[in-house]
């Protein structure tokens, strides 16, 4: 008698397992399963004119972040000579592949001392204008250069 519900138990327990190992496959095939599906991280391409620009524009400057794949440069705090109570901070961002302008996006903290503490605001919008324009057109003398190269051979 315990023989032969051992011989109807071990397959049974065998078929459920296998069973439910399969589940997880077959739930990416249930057309009426939830819609899990693994985030895979894809960083933006960016236009390396534009790139090559800012890096050409900010290097007088010390970076806190540089990362290419996601377009991102942080410059460190930098003190123009002669005004020690006054520093400032960039945030460029470059958007897309494409060079346009709408492609760059510049953002910035100018930081006085009163009293011995920092007191920050963001930089004026002229400032940051003046900052695309000139990012903006190294970027182009950059890409001409490059047409020039390559008609040239």
């Amino acid at each position: 008698m315990k023989d032969c519900i051992m011989k109807k138990l071990i397959p049974a327990f065998l078929l459920c397992s296998i069973f439910l190992c399969g589940c997880s496959y077959l739930s990416k095939l249930n057309p009426w399963g939830g819609t899990e599906e693994e985030k895979v991280y894809e960083a933006p391409e960016v236009n390396e004119f534009l790139w090559r620009a800012v890096l050409d524009k900010t290097k007088f400057m010390p970076l806190s972040v540089k990362d290419a794949k996601s377009g991102r440069i942080v410059t460190g705090w930098y003190q123009v000579a002669g005004q020690p109570a006054e520093r400032f901070k960039l945030e460029i961002r470059v958007l897309s592949e494409k060079l346009r302008a709408d492609c760059l996006k510049v953002s910035g903290t100018v930081e006085k001392t009163v009293n011995g503490k920092w007191s920050g605001e963001p930089m004026k919008r002229s400032m940051l204008n003046a900052i695309e324009l000139s990012i903006l057109e190294r970027a182009r003398v950059l890409y001409q250069q490059s047409v020039t190269r390559n008609l040239g051979k």
